[in-house]
């Protein structure tokens, strides 16, 4: 029981971890090692800052949420934990795709094909 109330609070926890990381220690050069990268982010530095940038306030807004979800599970005590755990685990992955789906929307709209901004 104690293994399964600590995968439930990790696992968003993960998802916060990233978004601090983006948002402390963001890449500062383009690279295909760390960082949010697509095409799309990597065009210009600008689009990789506001992309990297982007994405950390994604995720950690987004895991701070989950993780008061997941604790609110932990405490009810009226749960099976072996569901709650798989909830939450596509709950985070489906907030990776979300937060990629986002990022890419915004940068396609707020910049051109050479990283240029539009707006």
């Amino acid at each position: 029981m104690v293994l399964n109330i600590i995968k439930i609070v990790v696992l968003p926890f993960i998802i916060i971890i990233a978004g601090v990381t983006f948002l402390l220690l963001p890449a500062k050069k383009i690279n295909n090692i760390w960082g949010f990268r697509t095409r799309a982010s990597s065009r210009s530095i600008s689009t990789w800052k506001y992309a990297n940038k982007r994405a950390g306030q994604l995720f950690l807004g987004m895991g701070i949420v989950l993780e008061c979800i997941s604790l609110a599970f932990v405490f009810s005590k009226l749960i099976d934990y072996t569901q709650v755990i798989s909830i939450i685990a596509y709950s985070v992955l489906g907030i990776i795709v979300i937060v990629f789906l986002i990022v890419q929307v915004e940068l396609h709209k707020k910049f051109d094909k050479n990283g240029n901004k539009t707006e």
